[in-house]
């Protein structure tokens, strides 16, 4: 009974913080340019919760740009990649930096910064929900400092 105790207590010890999770997903997505769409949809897993991998699915394939009703969200905007709430994606925003901004037992938001040193970064305001144990991207949304 005893060991078991410390070995839950290790294991938990050895689960990633959600800035461990935000920041290891910005480096990865920001890198993913050459990886086929299976794999990236595979690994997308490891760090998105399913219903926001739902949300983004259903509305980008809407045919009709604004047309949100049919898309089933507003928070997706057409042509713009959600995770980074831009159309482009810069080299210099490969340097990422994460600040966590509030915890919960299940909610965690953080400010995510990508290319703080380019002189033009981009501020995220990323909300991850503990699922299975494991911190996932729920939420993304443009950040002004």
């Amino acid at each position: 009974m005893f060991l078991f105790g410390q070995a839950t207590a290790y294991a938990e010890s050895e689960q990633q913080s959600p800035e461990e999770v935000a920041k290891e997903f910005y480096i990865w997505h920001m890198q993913k340019s050459d990886t086929p769409r299976k794999l990236s949809q595979n690994k997308l897993k490891e760090y998105v919760s399913e219903s926001l991998l739902k949300k983004i699915d259903d509305a980008t394939s809407c045919n009709e740009p604004g047309d949100y009703d049919d898309c089933g969200s507003t928070e997706v905007e057409y042509g713009v990649n959600y995770y980074v709430k831009a159309q482009d994606i810069y080299d210099y925003w490969l340097n990422v930096d994460v600040i966590p901004l509030s915890k919960t037992e299940t909610v965690a938001k953080t400010k995510v910064i990508l290319g703080k040193v380019s002189g033009h970064p981009n501020y995220l305001l990323v909300t991850l929900e503990k699922e299975n144990k494991s911190w996932k991207i729920v939420s993304v949304r443009s950040f002004h400092r």
